[in-house]
């Protein structure tokens, strides 16, 4: 028996019902069309929760929904508690390294792992 990853799940999707939920920090017009480009679902964090949301509620909201996660805030995969929540609801995260990538390369980036 070979041992499943945690995001096969995900893998066994249709694309057009996988959900992206982009954090405040990387949201922006580019970075959404890449996602609406390649048919998936797109939830913008702004769209659900104020800015003052901790990781942890967007975490488990999005957990609790099988959603896969897009950010840059590399601080979010240092926090314990947040990866606990993301091993426990076996959360899908997609984080850029750099923070510092324009609009344009964040899309390039994202479309590139999309068609993958």
């Amino acid at each position: 028996m070979t041992k499943q990853s945690g995001l096969d799940h995900f893998i066994e999707k249709p694309r057009s019902e996988l959900v992206f939920f982009i954090d405040r920090c990387l949201y922006n017009p580019l970075v959404e069309s890449a996602f609406k480009e390649s048919i998936c679902i797109v939830v913008g964090h702004d769209s659900l929760f104020t800015p003052t949301t901790s990781d942890e509620e967007w975490v488990s909201y999005i957990g609790e929904r099988d959603w896969i996660a897009v950010t840059k805030d590399l601080a979010l995969t240092r926090n314990k508690l947040v990866i606990a929540l993301v091993r426990l609801y076996r959360i899908g995260l997609f984080a850029l390294t750099n923070a510092n990538l324009r609009d344009v390369e964040q899309y390039e980036i994202f479309m590139l792992a999309i068609q993958k």
